[in-house]
């Protein structure tokens, strides 16, 4: 799932040297937040939009319907697979055909050890129960097919109706009722998820070995002070920069915060929340 590229990190390293007794090091560094997952739901298939049961700003849970496209042939399409799949009457007549050869079969069996039936006439038997069961078989195939046929039209039909992947709020929508979702544009709506927001932090190495993933900090969202959680630490360094990402996550149920906010991570109390937890 893509990840939102809307807001643009800014980072600003500021370490103050205090005079006189040693030489205590403090550092910030800032970023934009973000939401903790961005998804342009798109259409997998080319149709016209036909309703949008959504509108920006709309919360809506995961399952729930955001989209419906023009459906009318799928519908029908679905309609004559499920009863053609639902028709066994050829399969059932080709198994009651072989059990009567079967029947047959072990009848002139006993009667050909009483001498009462010729060898011909049990071998001719045996063949007209190969021949029934082998028509029993295709007669199974062709339903297993028929069955395959109506899943495979439900899937397509519910290919249709577009759905939220998440928890989230509308954060935008790309498509009016009547325009046609193509291949080359085929997002219909953008979904955040906002009740968890994301700030990705860059800062030095060194910097970065203040914090650990999992370590609770402290950080302010446009003044503010919050609460944090370091989620992850990139295992990689960008080689024009020299720097490194910390991904720190912040619970936001009640949505009091906003993605675009400014965000600031004070390093020093992270370290000392650090050492003291270890």
């Amino acid at each position: 799932m893509k990840r939102d590229l809307h807001f643009t990190h800014v980072v600003t390293i500021v370490a103050i040297i205090a005079l006189g007794g040693g030489a205590a090091a403090r550092a910030e560094t800032d970023a934009f937040v973000r939401p903790y997952r961005t998804s342009h739901v798109a259409a997998v298939e080319v149709a016209l939009v036909e309703t949008i049961h959504v509108k920006i700003g709309q919360l809506v849970k995961q399952g729930e319907l955001l989209v419906t496209l023009d459906h009318d042939t799928l519908s029908a399409a679905l309609e004559l697979a499920e009863r053609a799949a639902a028709q066994r009457g050829r399969l059932e007549a080709a198994q009651i055909e072989l059990q009567l050869k079967q029947t047959r079969h072990a009848k002139l069996t006993k009667l050909l050890a009483a001498g009462h039936s010729q060898q011909e006439e049990v071998d001719r038997c045996a063949a007209d129960i190969q021949i029934a069961r082998a028509m029993a078989n295709v007669a199974e195939n062709e339903l297993q097919q028929r069955i395959i046929d109506a899943r495979r039209a439900r899937s397509q039909l519910d290919r249709r109706f577009i759905r939220a992947p998440f928890d989230g709020v509308v954060s935008a929508i790309q498509k009016e009722v009547g325009e046609q979702v193509a291949p080359n544009s085929p997002e219909l709506v953008v979904l955040v998820q906002t009740d968890r927001l994301l700030v990705t932090f860059t800062t030095t190495v060194a910097d970065a070995k203040r914090v650990g993933a999992g370590q609770p900090v402290q950080i302010s969202i446009d003044g503010q002070p919050a609460e944090g959680v370091v989620e992850a630490i990139s295992p990689v360094i960008d080689a024009e920069s020299g720097t490194i990402a910390v991904r720190v996550a912040i619970d936001n149920p009640n949505r009091v915060y906003w993605a675009g906010q400014r965000c600031v991570l004070r390093l020093d109390e992270a370290a000392k929340n650090r050492t003291s937890n270890d």
